[in-house]
């Protein structure tokens, strides 16, 4: 074997060791408080896992009976829903199949979940490796991305946000190409993949990631000298081919998506989703060293927006440090720039100042772009961190510094980046009651039938258990993670409103069988026994959700929704049954939805 043989040969070991490390640290961080309950507990809070859950279960099942895996009838039935402006993680859906059908979807979000952190860190290393060309410095890097702010926040259960794999693996094929390490046509090839794979992970960071790489192209381009410039406009022409490849790859979800109905955001959106500039310094409760006191005061609560941009202060003087030493070299000052942009762009449109009220910051531009006014500015923290990863690998690979100082600033730096210990924070159990978790629901309802399920949509867990079914049945209802949370078929019915908030409203009979009739519901399920029901609250944890048993009043309010059906219900497995007598109800099926009072 001669030499250049056995570099490479060590480098693709080195690779897999990195790999094998990451995938350590991400199940001893996130994954010590599932072993034995893969399929009884789950990592994250709140209602977002959910919809994971569901998505997972919905691609086999859809290609086993040869459905279109875009539209989905079993929520929001009879109308069905169009998954394309969903969170619906094609790629993790289909590469996950095998384990959703062999552990169940609650185990395949619990090890997609855990295998997410890794991978980013893994290709981040490898963008790192490229850079710098030594292990333990580019092993540092990948650690800073793969498990950063940005990552830890979204492991409170957005399957979607922690794929984030592929904006590494883009920036290591334009280099690879730079320096001739690979063929403009294999750089298209290459880069098509990798565009079809954030495609299937999420719209949102295909675009951010667009807009960001063509700043980076640019600024390089400025920064370089005559010889790279010819080299980064060579890029052009692979760079599109890749995005023509990827799009007619991808044309059956894209026409879908543009097909469907966009949905509309609140005003001020961007403004409330942007990042916290006080959240820069101070540390979450996702952290060893967080506070949820602290970030509650200073960075408006423990949220995506409050927590996913923490840096801390020895990232700070890390990047202070590696300018002040390196300025003099084109590649600092691109770096610094692209961690500037991306820090203040994840600022959003507008930053409150003391004394100044809101100043007008540049993300206010790009928000008034088609498809990007739908993006939220906290996430474009990703490449904050993408790029702070490269930094502190080039800062640890300066030799001019003290093997001893390096030394002690990685292990700084992994220790303010330490994530919270407590399996508790990072897990939860399964709130499923036996009904479903048993199965016995087989002996109560029909394949197919339609269901009402209460909690309602995002109230409750109901997309987790229609899940478990295995799509065993309907519901009338559903949770995607979408605004508006009703679709347009479902909007103008007062019962609609009455399910989410639990209380009487006025007509309240007709309402009820008006929606049990047109929706034809066989059967109302009230999961009403122990925490069933998500309601916003501050757990010590995250200003989120908590699950919440029914009180006495929603529970006598419930039974007053259904009390004149005629039917008398049936307690089993922790639910309460009303089936529904859609032959008496014949009246109510034309009669049109009750119209909101104006």
């Amino acid at each position: 074997m001669n030499p250049e043989s056995k570099i490479i040969c060590a480098s693709k070991h080195s690779g897999w060791f990195a790999l094998a490390i990451y995938l350590a640290l991400s199940t001893l961080f996130f994954g010590h408080g599932l072993i034995g309950h893969f399929s009884d507990r789950l990592i994250g809070i709140g209602p977002d896992p959910a919809n994971f859950i569901f998505f997972l279960a919905w691609w086999p099942y859809a290609a086993l009976n040869h459905l279109n895996p875009f539209i989905t009838h079993s929520i929001w039935t009879p109308h069905g829903f169009n998954l394309a402006w969903t969170t619906f993680v094609p790629l993790a859906g289909i590469l996950a199949s095998p384990i959703t059908l062999g552990a169940g979807p609650v185990a395949a979000y619990n090890i997609s979940m855990l295998l997410c952190p890794a991978f980013s860190a893994w290709t981040a290393f490898l963008l790192c490796r490229l850079i710098c060309g030594r292990f333990w410095p580019a092993l540092a890097g990948g650690y800073v991305y793969g498990f950063s702010a940005f990552m830890l926040t979204h492991m409170s259960g957005q399957l979607d946000l922690t794929m984030a794999f592929f904006p590494p693996l883009a920036v290591f094929l334009a280099l690879r190409r730079i320096n001739g390490l690979i063929s403009a046509p294999r750089l298209a090839i290459l880069l098509a993949l990798v565009l079809i794979g954030q495609i299937g992970s999420f719209l949102e960071v295909l675009a951010t990631m667009t807009l960001f790489g063509g700043v980076a192209l640019a600024l390089g381009w400025s920064f370089a000298d005559q010889s790279a410039r010819a080299h980064i406009t060579a890029l052009a022409a692979p760079i599109a081919a890749a995005y023509l490849l990827a799009a007619l790859v991808a044309s059956p979800y894209l026409y879908c998506f543009f097909a469907g109905s966009m949905p509309s955001l609140p005003s001020g959106m961007a403004s409330l989703a942007s990042a916290n500039t006080y959240n820069m310094l101070i540390p979450s409760p996702f952290y060893f060293f967080g506070s949820s006191r602290i970030t509650e005061a200073f960075c408006g609560g423990v949220n995506e927006y409050g927590a996913s941009a923490y840096l801390g202060p020895v990232a700070m003087i890390v990047v202070y440090g590696y300018a002040r030493s390196q300025w003099h070299l084109p590649r600092t000052r691109l770096l610094i720039a692209l961690f500037l942009i991306a820090a203040i762009a994840s600022l959003g449109p507008s930053v409150f100042v003391a004394g100044a009220g809101h100043v007008p910051m540049p993300w206010r531009l790009i928000a008034r772009l088609p498809l990007f006014d739908k993006a939220e500015p906290a996430r474009v923290s990703l490449f904050t961190f993408l790029v702070l990863a490269v930094i502190v690998t080039l800062w640890l690979e300066d030799r001019s510094r003290q093997p001893r100082n390096a030394l002690i600033g990685a292990a700084a730096l992994i220790l303010f980046f330490l994530p919270n210990p407590s399996a508790a924070f990072w897990t939860r159990p399964l709130s499923a009651p036996p009904f479903f978790a048993k199965g016995l629901y087989r002996k109560y309802i029909a394949p197919g039938a339609t269901v009402l399920i209460l909690p309602y949509g995002v109230e409750g867990d109901s997309d987790i258990w229609l899940a478990m079914s295995g799509m065993y049945f309907r519901m009338a209802g559903g949770y995607v993670g979408v605004l508006p949370a009703v679709p347009p078929e479902y909007e103008h019915y007062l019962a609609v409103k009455e399910f989410y908030t639990l209380a009487a409203i006025p007509d309240s009979d007709l309402a009820v069988k008006t929606f049990l009739a047109q929706k034809n519901v066989n059967t109302v399920i009230i999961a009403d026994e122990g925490n069933r029901q998500w309601l916003t609250a501050m757990d010590g944890r995250l200003q989120s959700s908590m699950l919440t048993p029914f009180s006495a009043k929603e529970k006598a309010a419930v039974h007053s929704m259904f009390a004149t059906l005629g039917a008398e219900p049936i307690r089993v497995g922790g639910v309460l049954l009303y089936p529904v007598p859609l032959d008496k109800l014949a009246a109510y099926r034309n009669s049109g939805p009750p119209q909101p009072a104006r």
